[in-house]
């Protein structure tokens, strides 16, 4: 899914933009969400997930990359794992993202 915005934003303006995702397989699979700053850049991205309490997951971990990586090959310094609360709150902030860089967050489920 590509999500844009709805138009160039000018320096210091402020976008917010929501999405709901559903993770429903019976295969196993490696959640993610990825994004990738396909314009000049971004000064700051912050990424919030809200999870069902009932169902938190084990570990969630951030990623950043440059432009030629592909986030299949994750150099071992990434992704970082960050704190997910009680309530299946997390929240991460991404600063000065260039163009090209692919960042996002992932997660993984108890087994």
């Amino acid at each position: 899914m590509t999500l844009r915005f709805s138009h160039t934003l000018e320096e210091g303006e402020h976008y917010f933009l929501a999405h709901r995702t559903e993770f429903n397989s019976q295969r196993p699979c490696r959640p993610v969400i990825l994004l990738e700053s396909t314009s000049q850049g971004n000064r700051i991205t912050t990424m919030r997930l809200q999870f069902d309490p009932n169902d938190i997951p084990k570990e969630c971990r951030y990623f950043d990359l440059a432009g030629h990586s592909k986030y299949r090959e994750l150099p071992a310094e990434e992704p970082k794992v960050i704190a997910v609360s009680s309530n299946g709150y997390v929240e991460h902030t991404f600063e000065n993202r260039q163009q090209g860089r692919q960042f996002g967050l992932r997660w993984l489920w108890d087994d």
